[in-house]
């Protein structure tokens, strides 16, 4: 046997590229019991020659990112900032690379809104639908199966999933590869019991869904859902149901809390993310709308960098590690969301019922959130002191 059944179980992310190398039909993704894709090997149909195992982001080290050197960016088109999670680069290095004859590939949302995927798509009118965060794992194999069928290409996806795709396709000419810094993603389970409370909320059918809408600001984002007969719901992050489960909550993939390599490690040809901070040198105003960190890992990314300075405003900074706790999700959490029998609001009382700490820390965050500046002091003494 040389697949990745080898591998165990629980150090796979379902980044899908065992699957998109697999031309046999051998391996696949299902969700497990939380809705988290994992792999799952055919052996009737595995001739044993290795490829998915070559290809396996958990078998290969990434390269380490140091103190690189990084920049802060802010969209000078503040309406493409406003639209987008952070300072709107993701959108922008997309938005570029298209008007030059490349085709993206990037995660959007299902028509029924249910599971995210990953999709190629070669025309500007289509690029919408791939803006913004998107906090549910999402399924690769169809697009990244696509790649040899694309001359020119950007693939953004999380670190793992860009993992992937390097090692699928090496250093393959016209192929340009961005990650972000990631906390991992949901599973399909809370993700649909969410959508249940939604449906039951209107039934018209959803329009949209914007997981970080700045309503509020940067800071204070909000989840925004537009329906098909018009009507809006809109929480900000410390009152929307899936928000307090997934980001205070912490209902993340187990491999990501437990054995993720990527924090302070890539394959990609540029990282970008928040630059929540790197805030020195830009305006109130800048800051409140939402700023950008990008970091150069090759010669590409610099180059990606150059291409759109013209169109933000840029700071050169030194990357700083990237130092997450360790921390394993309440496994009481973790089988209420599993319970076919519970729905969103059941998890969000077990992770109410949690410590006291925790829902005071909770209740200063929202409070010091209303005002960016305090925000950020409170966090940096946090981070000097604790």
């Amino acid at each position: 046997m040389a697949n990745v059944a080898e591998i165990d179980l629980a150090s796979c992310y379902g980044c899908g590229a065992c699957t998109g190398i697999c031309s046999r039909g051998g391996v696949n993704l299902h969700p497990d019991k939380y809705g988290y894709y994992k792999r799952q090997v055919y052996e009737d149909k595995c001739i044993d020659c290795g490829k998915c195992l070559r290809v396996c982001p958990a078998r290969i080290e990434p390269v380490e990112i140091g103190e690189e050197i990084s920049y802060v960016a802010y969209c000078r088109n503040r309406e493409d900032t406003l639209k987008s999670s952070s300072g709107g680069m993701g959108y922008l290095i997309a938005q570029k690379y298209m008007e030059a004859g490349y085709a993206i590939i990037g995660a959007t949302w299902s028509k029924d809104f249910r599971r995210v995927e990953h999709i190629a798509i070669k025309d500007l009118t289509e690029l919408e639908a791939l803006r913004k965060s998107k906090y549910v794992q999402s399924y690769t194999v169809d697009a990244f199966r696509q790649i040899p069928l694309l001359d020119k290409v950007v693939i953004f996806g999380t670190p793992c999933q860009i993992a992937g795709v390097r090692n699928m396709y090496g250093n393959r000419k016209g192929m340009i590869l961005v990650d972000f810094d990631c906390m991992g993603p949901s599973g399909l389970v809370l993700w649909n019991k969410y959508v249940d409370y939604i449906s039951e909320m209107n039934d018209s059918g959803i329009k949209s869904i914007n997981m970080r809408h700045k309503k509020k600001s940067w800071m204070m984002y909000g989840t925004r859902i537009e329906f098909n007969n018009g009507a809006v719901y809109y929480r900000d992050k410390f009152h929307d149901a899936f928000c307090i489960a997934y980001h205070l909550a912490g209902a993340i993939h187990n491999t990501c809390t437990k054995k993720c390599k990527f924090q302070n490690s890539s394959q990609a040809d540029l990282r970008i993310g928040d630059g929540w901070g790197y805030v020195d040198g830009f305006g109130k105003q800048e800051i409140h709308d939402g700023l950008s960190l990008m970091t150069p890992l090759t010669t590409i990314g610099t180059d990606i960098i150059k291409n759109i300075q013209p169109e933000v405003k840029l700071k050169k900074v030194n990357r700083k590690k990237v130092e997450l706790k360790p921390e394993t999700t309440s496994q009481d959490l973790m089988e209420c969301i599993r319970n076919k029998d519970t729905n969103i609001h059941d998890v969000v009382a077990v992770y109410n019922s949690v410590g006291i700490f925790k829902r005071i820390y909770r209740r200063l965050s929202y409070i010091l959130s209303k005002n960016d500046t305090i925000y950020l002091l409170t966090k940096r003494l946090i981070k000097k002191f604790w």
